[in-house]
């Protein structure tokens, strides 16, 4: 599981009045829990540094994202992380 708080630190331009593409930033926590191998049972925390590009939707509450999120673990053990998405967002808003 993974909470993040991102910006949008840009905006990559484009021709159409349809969909933005922003470049976004941020950070957050990363929790999991290990099933396999020498950290079977065991419990994962770190902090991560998401960074994406999305395609929104100007006119519908809906975007797809594309993002790599470096990060450390510090729990069970420290040690650098990466991680990354492909993934779609709604916003009730």
């Amino acid at each position: 599981i993974a909470a993040d708080l991102t910006w949008e630190a840009l905006e990559i331009p484009i021709e159409t009045d349809t969909i933005t593409v922003p470049f976004y930033v941020g950070g957050g926590l990363k929790l999991g829990f290990v099933q396999r191998g020498v950290n079977d049972g065991k419990t994962i925390a770190g902090l991560r540094i998401p960074l994406g590009l999305a395609v929104q939707w100007t006119k519908h509450p809906f975007e797809i994202f594309l993002e790599v999120a470096p990060g450390m673990e510090f729990a069970p053990s420290t040690r650098p992380d990466i991680m990354g998405g492909l993934g779609a967002r709604f916003y009730f808003l």
